[in-house]
C-alpha cells in the first residue's frame, strides 16, 4: 500500500531552464568622433581669415599715413609771424633791454679783438674841423668804383697793441703809377694814430 504521485506529463523537472533573451549591444556612432576634427578645421579657417582682415586692415593705415605725409609736405608753408617790437622770437621781452640800467650803452655780443679796435682808431681819427679819416677818405674815392667802401679798408699785421692798417682809394697814384694806398699805424694802448706812407701822412695833417 505506498502511494505514488502522478507527475504532469509535460513538467520535465530535469530540463535545463531556457536561457534568457540577451540584451541588444550598445551601438556607438562615429559621428562625434568625426565632427572634432572639423570643428577645429573650421575654427583655424576663421582665426586665418580674422588674421588676413587685421593685417588687411593695417595695411590701408599705412597707405593713408603715407598719403597724409606727402600731401603735408607738399604744402605750402606761410611764412612765419614777424614778432612784436621790443620781443623775442617767443613773443617775450628781452631781459637783457628790461634789466638794462636807462641811458646805458648796449653792450656788444662779442667783445671787439684787436683788429677790430684798431679799425675803428683808424676810421674814426678826426681829420680837419669836422671830418674823421673815413669820411674824407670817402669823399675822395671816384662814384662807381669797383669796391664797396667796407672791403677797401684792410688790417694788417698785429703786435702788441698795435695794427697796420691801409685803405685802397680806387685811383692811381700819380708819385708810383700804382694803385693810391693810405698806410697808418694804430696803436690802440696809446690811442694814436700814424701815417706809414706820404699819402697818409699828409691826410693825418689836415687841418
Amino acid at each position: 500500500g505506498s502511494l505514488e504521485m502522478e507527475q504532469p506529463a509535460d513538467l520535465d523537472l530535469g530540463a535545463a531552464p531556457a536561457p534568457a533573451a540577451a540584451s541588444p549591444a550598445p551601438v556607438f556612432s562615429a559621428a562625434p568622433a568625426a565632427a572634432a576634427p572639423n570643428e577645429e578645421l573650421e575654427q583655424t579657417r576663421r582665426e586665418m581669415a580674422r588674421l588676413r582682415q587685421q593685417a588687411k586692415t593695417a595695411l590701408i593705415g599705412v597707405a593713408v599715413l603715407a598719403v597724409l605725409g606727402i600731401g603735408l609736405s607738399l604744402r605750402p608753408r606761410s611764412a612765419p609771424k614777424a614778432a612784436p617790437a621790443g620781443t623775442g622770437g617767443s613773443g617775450e621781452p628781452f631781459r637783457a633791454a628790461a634789466q638794462a640800467a636807462p641811458g646805458a650803452p648796449a653792450e656788444p655780443l662779442h667783445p671787439p679783438t684787436l683788429a677790430d679796435q684798431a679799425l675803428k682808431l683808424v676810421q674814426d681819427r678826426p681829420v680837419g674841423r669836422d671830418g674823421t679819416v673815413r669820411s674824407r677818405l670817402a669823399l675822395m674815392t671816384p662814384p662807381g668804383a669797383p669796391l664797396p667802401e667796407e672791403a677797401r679798408w684792410r688790417v694788417g699785421l698785429c703786435e702788441g697793441r698795435g695794427c697796420d692798417v691801409s685803405y685802397s682809394a680806387g685811383l692811381v697814384d700819380p708819385a708810383t703809377g700804382a694803385e693810391l694806398l693810405y698806410l697808418f699805424h694804430a696803436d690802440t694802448g696809446r690811442r694814436e694814430v700814424g701815417g706809414q706812407n706820404e699819402p697818409a701822412r699828409i691826410l693825418l695833417k689836415k687841418r
